[in-house]
């Protein structure tokens, strides 16, 4: 919502999570291997029909080889899982893409957050405007800090804030 489309050159860690081509959530490349996204996004796959599945990430897409819930994954709470892609993101070339730097020290309330993600596009007044399935980016400020959450209030059209498709993917902030 209110969010800027990405260029090739941005955010280029950041891909979409796809069955057959569809994307469906975002992701970020943490490994040469490893994606980081939201639990949700892969709770109930198949294991057996992971071949159905992809990462695009950089212009290519790569094969899931597994994913790994957390192991307190009850949605809400524990909503992070890991996949394991069958093959490595190049760090460099065309297709490149160095992994993104995992930040550790906890987030501060008046910090301001990078969101990206593959979501639908739209207004806080007018709803969904457009369809999902391009990278776009916006800020937040960190209104509230909890033990699992992170929360920033959406109370003008204006703001930038997630909308479906956006789940799994980062929030930055000073570019980790």
């Amino acid at each position: 919502i209110g969010g800027t489309t990405a260029t090739s050159s941005q955010f280029r860690n950041v891909g979409a999570l796809e069955e057959r081509g569809y994307k469906f959530c975002s992701g970020t490349l943490i490994a040469p291997n490893f994606v980081l996204t939201a639990g949700h996004c892969v709770d109930g796959i198949r294991r057996s029909r992971l071949s159905r599945y992809t990462f695009e990430v950089a212009g290519k897409d790569y094969a899931w080889a597994s994913y790994t819930l957390h192991p307190t994954y009850n949605f809400p709470d524990g909503d992070i899982a890991l996949i394991k892609l069958s093959t490595s993101v190049p760090a460099t070339g065309t297709n490149g893409a160095t992994p993104a730097t995992l930040r550790t020290v906890a987030p501060r309330v008046g910090e301001t957050m990078t969101i990206v993600g593959f979501g639908y596009t739209g207004t806080g007044s007018s709803g969904i405007t457009g369809g999902a399935g391009t990278k776009r980016y916006g800020s937040v400020v960190l209104d509230a800090i909890e033990p699992y959450f992170v929360l920033w209030n959406f109370d003008s059209p204006e703001l930038n804030n997630t909308a479906p498709g956006d789940s799994g993917g980062p929030g930055f902030i000073n570019g980790l």
